[in-house]
């Protein structure tokens, strides 16, 4: 089986806008190195979606996993679904570590 991958329109800005930029004033390039790294990490999670475990505390009913962006401080949030992986966020490992929690809601 063949899975696709889909962000939810706030993982996208989450990690583009904020980390990127932060990334790139402290040292030119490595913004562009990070999102490369994220876009990396998303295919191999659609070659091995069950690879990473789940998050901690888990989501009841709902196979929600996290995939670290090494080595960046930033992991992937994301749930496998029957034919797509939903990424719902790319968190800060240290700030407000729960907040794609809230997206859950309408996915």
């Amino acid at each position: 089986m063949t899975l696709s991958a889909e962000q939810i329109k706030d993982a996208n800005i989450s990690y583009h806008d904020a980390a990127a930029d932060e990334y790139d004033a402290q040292s030119p390039g490595t913004g562009r190195r990070f999102v490369l790294t994220v876009r990396e990490a998303v295919a191999r999670l659609i070659e091995q979606p069950r690879l990473h475990g789940a998050v901690d505390p888990p989501v009841h009913g709902r196979d929600v996993r996290e995939a670290p962006v090494s080595p960046f401080d930033y992991r992937l949030v994301y749930e496998v679904r029957a034919d797509e992986i939903l990424i719902l966020a790319v968190a800060h490992n240290r700030r407000l570590p729960s907040y794609w929690r809230g997206r859950l809601r309408g996915t």
